[in-house]
């Protein structure tokens, strides 16, 4: 399809989040992540400790725990604490999202001693040794500290590197959890309620045109998208995995050249506003009015991408086929997809950047779409 004029417009939205009690419905095909795992079983004299069922299939989250004595609590007994209970437990969620954790009891002994004698205190994180993530030592006294660097950064990053936003091994939601002072009084049981760390990018695309009768001549297709992100300072975060009471993270302010994320090397059909579609590899429908994400449909693994909190002054750039350059009145001339947003871009937020095809036009709007980082809230990014 020909188009006449291209505009180009970028404005910034806050939308009103979500309050606490409302959830998002998951979208077709989507494995989501509970904030609230419910608690694990941690017990005693077995080898391999089962945990309730949650959401987190086929993932693994990192468990390092501290035991003191009942007559104090985590503030006083910190300053003196390591983690002789577990230091980097890997804790597995088998496809089922059954999760479980194995201790090798012959070379670590029984380190979770009675419940009724002794306090706890577990801090958690995820993804378990995800690229990027370091943390303090196993020797390291008080509360324990997580430095994450982007798992996609290489030294001397160019202009012209393309990352691959399909492998999310390298592209993550970090998430901690932390357990203070627990008493389980036979049970073991131990609540971890995960909160976010990073923030979120979502690409949605929504078609204003409407098909004439019986045709698709206003349908438009998305190919080989790519986004280009210029101004990220942030680029190295340390926090202490508690977010009870505990100091701010600091980071390396240190700006980052453009780095631009192939979002979508296939074609991604945006139906028109009057047109519903069904997707033949995952069977999602979408259309009649609904926006399409892009970056959920234009590779196998889909998902978001993750970010350091940064302050006002990210640029964001578009390219995909047939986009860099257009013809008007016989003259090429390249097309401004670049802007600025004035935004500040906050941990455990989701911005979507949202293209409108409108008339012979284009608009592109970025938005605060709303918070995850509530108990109730289910819907979290991989």
């Amino acid at each position: 399809m020909k188009r006449i004029k291209y505009i180009i417009t970028a404005f910034a939205v806050s939308l009103l989040v979500f309050s606490c009690e409302k959830q998002q419905t998951p979208e077709s095909g989507q494995t989501n992540w509970p904030i609230f795992l419910g608690y694990m079983q941690f017990s005693t004299n077995v080898a391999t400790k089962a945990a309730l069922a949650t959401d987190m299939h086929d993932k693994s989250f990192g468990v390092i725990g501290y035991q003191y004595a009942t007559t104090t609590n985590w503030e006083t007994a910190k300053a003196l604490a390591k983690p002789t209970t577990f230091y980097n437990q890997e804790v597995k969620c088998a496809g089922n999202g059954v999760c479980s954790y194995d201790i090798n009891e012959s070379e670590t002994g029984d380190q979770l001693k009675s419940w009724e004698e002794y306090l706890y205190t577990f801090f958690a994180y995820q993804p378990y040794n995800g690229a990027g993530i370091s943390l303090s030592g196993s020797d390291v006294v008080n509360t324990p500290i997580l430095t994450y660097t982007y798992g996609w950064l290489n030294e001397g990053i160019a202009p012209t590197t393309i990352i691959n936003a399909y492998d999310n091994s390298n592209i993550f939601d970090l998430m901690t959890a932390e357990a203070i002072d627990v008493n389980g009084s036979g049970s073991g049981a131990v609540d971890l309620e995960f909160k976010h760390r990073l923030f979120a990018v979502e690409v949605i695309a929504n078609n204003f045109n409407e098909n004439t009768e019986n045709t698709t001549d206003a349908r438009q297709v998305i190919n080989n998208l790519k986004l280009a992100i210029s101004g990220l300072k942030n680029i190295k975060m340390t926090i202490p995995i508690s977010m009870i009471g505990e100091a701010d993270p600091t980071y390396n302010e240190g700006e980052m050249n453009k780095v631009t994320f192939q979002i979508s090397n296939k074609e991604v059909i945006i139906p028109a506003f009057n047109e519903t579609i069904t997707d033949d590899a995952t069977g999602e429908t979408r259309g009649a009015g609904v926006g399409s994400s892009i970056s959920r449909l234009g590779s196998d693994k889909g998902g978001y991408l993750m970010f350091i909190p940064q302050k006002k002054g990210l640029t964001f750039e578009f390219d995909w086929d047939e986009l860099a350059a257009i013809k008007e009145n016989n003259q090429s001339s390249q097309l401004q997809t670049s802007f600025n947003s004035d935004m500040e871009f906050k941990a455990g937020l989701l911005y979507q950047i949202i293209i409108n095809f409108v008339g012979d036009g284009i608009t592109i709007a970025i938005i605060e779409a709303g918070s995850w980082d509530q108990h109730s809230v289910y819907h979290t990014f991989e």
